[in-house]
């Protein structure tokens, strides 16, 4: 079983390093020096999960059993830290920011370490960690819940399916309290970012002179311009 997992998160990792450049071009080449830390980090982690898994897998039998459950502390650490720098990235796109653009419109002044340690990334990590126990204790409860309607009803099924379930459920429910936190840390991240930006966008175009388009709630139709007169 723990060789068929790492068979398919060994392929889905594989696609993902090269699914950014292949489906989405300009934003790697736009932004590669931004995303580069987070994705270099995940394909290490990649590695070292990747090696102790199988000296895992073939010291099964060979190794001392202590020796062998030892291997599973960077096992669980590189899933971690892998995890996490891919999150890291899809929470840096929710709030882009740790970067400047020049004139030509080239990425320059890069923090790496903050882009990869955003304000978003933690909040939405917990919320993957949360939802991975979610999901991965209902797949366990399934198992021995079909035992059970089979007719195993020994304590081996009924313990097989409480725990898991129990996780699972715990997790469901915070997951759905964590998301909506997120969902409006998001939104109102959003919306700092971008109207921080329209604002200054705005006192440019008044301080030059040009008119100004004072958006309304009720669509374009409805805005207003404001004239500040050509200066001389």
């Amino acid at each position: 079983m723990a060789a068929v997992l790492f068979a398919l998160g060994a392929v889905s990792g594989i696609v993902l390093s090269f699914e950014m450049g292949l489906l989405w071009p300009a934003l790697m080449g736009r932004f590669g020096d931004v995303l580069g830390l987070p994705f270099a980090v995940e394909g290490l982690a990649f590695f070292v999960e990747a090696i102790f898994l199988w000296i895992y897998l073939f010291g099964w039998g060979r190794m001392p059993l202590r020796t062998l459950l030892r291997t599973l502390i960077p096992i669980f650490a590189a899933g971690v830290v892998g995890a996490y720098s891919v999150v890291a990235v899809n929470a840096w796109m929710n709030v882009p920011t740790r970067f400047t653009l020049d004139s030509t419109g080239n990425v320059t002044d890069v923090h790496p370490m903050r882009v990869l340690f955003n304000r978003m990334a933690l909040l939405q990590f917990a919320h993957m960690w949360v939802g991975a126990f979610m999901l991965v204790g209902f797949v366990v409860a399934s198992v021995y819940a079909a035992g059970i309607r089979r007719g195993r009803s020994d304590s081996h099924h009924r313990l097989g399916f409480v725990v898991p379930f129990a996780f699972a459920s715990v997790a469901s429910s915070a997951s759905g309290l964590w998301w909506s936190f997120a969902a409006i840390t998001v939104v109102y991240g959003a919306m700092t970012f971008f109207g921080i930006r329209v604002l200054r966008s705005m006192a440019r175009r008044w301080r030059e002179g040009s008119p100004i388009d004072l958006p309304t709630p009720y669509g374009p139709r409805y805005s207003r311009t404001v004239d500040n007169g050509s200066r001389p």
